[in-house]
């Protein structure tokens, strides 16, 4: 599983120009060292656990997310929440 973001306002870092970023599905060893998002109830602890998600899963410099809209951020957010929805065991 992936996901992949169109950014609304292009970012520029390192000389190239951002349209879009992809993410990766998170992996054990991703959730061990951020810990599970959302755990704490605090909105906006959550926002920034998932933040830290955006940047660990894009693969992008940390710089670069930081450039991200407002607005491309909570999309970039949105994009990540189903890789940790609870799946039902069979």
């Amino acid at each position: 599983m992936s996901a992949t973001v169109k950014l609304t306002t292009p970012i520029k870092f390192a000389g190239a120009t951002i349209t879009e970023i992809s993410f990766r599905e998170p992996c054990y060893r991703d959730v061990k060292a951020l810990g599970v998002p959302g755990m704490s109830g605090d909105e906006a602890k959550s926002f920034d656990e998932l933040m830290r998600y955006v940047e660990r899963l894009s693969g992008l410099d940390p710089q670069a997310i930081e450039l991200l809209s407002f607005q491309d951020s909570l999309a970039c957010v949105q994009a990540i929440v189903p890789f940790f929805a609870t799946a039902e065991a069979t």
